[in-house]
């Protein structure tokens, strides 16, 4: 009778969908299962090779000097070299480039330098000494760096910048100035420690050009010798692009800027030097005008 036919339609149906569900949640458990296992062995993976114990030494003229001898990386499981043979000095007090498409070694180049990676072969020296040599919380306390992925946390403002509880108010509120941030900070209910974000309450969110500026103001706010920026003028307006290259060349009077960008632009009125990366070799290494006349 009909209802026994809709009856054994209805449980057909039912078992067809727990059928589904349950092939849904096995996908689900076993990409969870993968991704455990990749976090696993990145949780096992052994430190750097070598760790060193020097000292860095404390110079009040910021005069360090960078030399990357003959530098190779091959990325654990790859073939093809992220970098290959090379080899540039840093020198002090001059604003420097890395240009390249993407994949070209940019970020490799730079996660080397801040020895968030061992070159494959060849050596980094920091003046004259290789850098595994040094103790690597003092060697990582030169740098200043904001990678293109940043992250600000869920936080005070003024505590992100510190990356702490203690800030220097002072140098919060200057290096925020300095970015093009001072306005925004005078429009917070509770200036330096508004809260950033809703994950831990009622705080304020940063458009995405603001937060880029506010991990260049991070950046700033440490003082570091060797300020690193991977493409700093990602969501910035072409105003803000030419405030941005008005304090690196300000900041480059004291210090070693080494920019990562794929855009020769944004570097062309600042750079001293330009490295052009292609497929993790340098091809090229001299001021903008030249590189531009050669390969316009």
């Amino acid at each position: 009778g009909i209802g026994e036919v809709m009856l054994y339609a209805n449980a057909i149906l039912r078992f067809t969908t727990s059928l589904v569900t349950l092939a849904s949640s096995y996908n689900n458990l076993a990409y969870r299962y993968e991704y455990l296992n990749s976090y696993e062995a990145f949780i096992q993976r052994p430190n750097l090779g070598y760790e060193g114990t020097l000292p860095i030494e404390k110079r009040d003229d910021h005069e360090y000097h960078l030399t990357f001898d003959h530098v190779s990386y091959c990325y654990p499981g790859q073939k093809v070299y992220a970098l290959k043979d090379v080899s540039f000095d840093l020198e002090m007090k001059k604003h420097f480039a890395v240009v390249g498409r993407n994949g070209a070694g940019k970020t490799t180049f730079i996660k080397l330098m801040c020895r968030l990676a061992e070159p494959t072969s060849g050596r980094i020296l920091l003046n004259g000494i290789d850098i595994r040599k040094y103790d690597i919380e003092e060697y990582m306390q030169i740098f200043s760096v904001v990678f293109q992925d940043f992250k600000l946390m869920e936080m005070p403002l003024g505590e992100n910048l510190a990356s702490g509880s203690q800030v220097d108010e002072k140098r919060a509120c200057q290096v925020l100035e300095e970015v093009g941030l001072g306005p925004r900070l005078q429009k917070m209910k509770q200036g330096l420690k508004t809260q950033l974000g809703k994950e831990n309450g009622d705080g304020e969110l940063l458009s995405g050009g603001e937060a880029q500026k506010a991990a260049i103001a991070r950046a700033l706010y440490k003082d570091a010798p060797i300020v690193i920026l991977d493409e700093p003028t990602a969501g910035l307006d072409p105003k803000e692009r030419v405030r941005l290259r008005e304090l690196l060349a300000d900041m480059a009077k004291d210090r070693i800027i080494l920019v990562a960008t794929h855009v020769v632009s944004d570097v062309e009125t600042v750079a001293t030097k330009v490295i052009l990366l292609r497929a993790g070799k340098i091809v090229d290494a001299a001021p903008v005008p030249e590189l531009i006349e050669k390969y316009a």
